[in-house]
């Protein structure tokens, strides 16, 4: 039950986002900066766990202003 209320609104907004997709690149670009301009986030920060072939790992974290 938990995963279906994780995946039905993915499943959702994938199907509303493909109806309206922009016809190439340029158009999503202008699209996004249309929406999101003045909203965007000032900061940004991920973590990032790397695996290599070799079994070793490292995480990453990732901090933007």
């Amino acid at each position: 039950m938990y995963r279906l209320n994780l995946l039905l609104p993915i499943l959702l907004l994938s199907g509303a986002a493909s109806a309206i997709a922009p016809k190439d690149g340029e158009a999503l670009i202008r699209e996004m900066h249309q929406r999101y301009d003045g909203k965007w986030y000032r900061t940004l920060t991920f973590v990032q766990k790397t695996s290599f072939p070799d079994g070793r790992s490292e995480t990453w974290l990732r901090w933007t202003a």
